[in-house]
């Protein structure tokens, strides 16, 4: 870990069931909305955080609902991780035009 980042786990099972993290407490994963997903998204391309996950065991045997959930949210999350500088770049020139018009006022 790199001077001046944070380590936080995001997503985490324990105990046959599944969790995200948001405002310094875990909630199931289930009960995950859209907003909760785009702060997700924000603390994954932030490269001051190290963005931190749990992988889910094959041998879990939980809610079925909470592992679709979650398998697919740590296939995504683990994808934007992994390319988050690309992501970043890709999105800061995309919306280049937009961030200096709204930026000037």
């Amino acid at each position: 870990m790199k001077k001046g980042e944070q380590s936080m786990i995001y997503l985490k099972n324990e105990a046959g069931k599944c969790y995200y993290y948001k405002n310094d407490k875990y909630y199931e994963i289930d009960k995950i909305d859209k907003d909760d997903i785009l702060n997700l998204i924000d603390a994954a391309t932030d490269e001051s955080i190290v963005f931190e996950m749990e992988p889910l065991s094959e041998k879990f045997e939980g809610n079925e609902a909470q592992k679709i959930i979650y398998s697919k949210l740590y296939e995504k999350f683990q994808d934007l991780v992994e390319n988050r500088s690309r992501f970043r770049e890709e999105s800061e020139r995309m919306y280049k035009e937009a961030i200096k018009k709204y930026s000037d006022k």
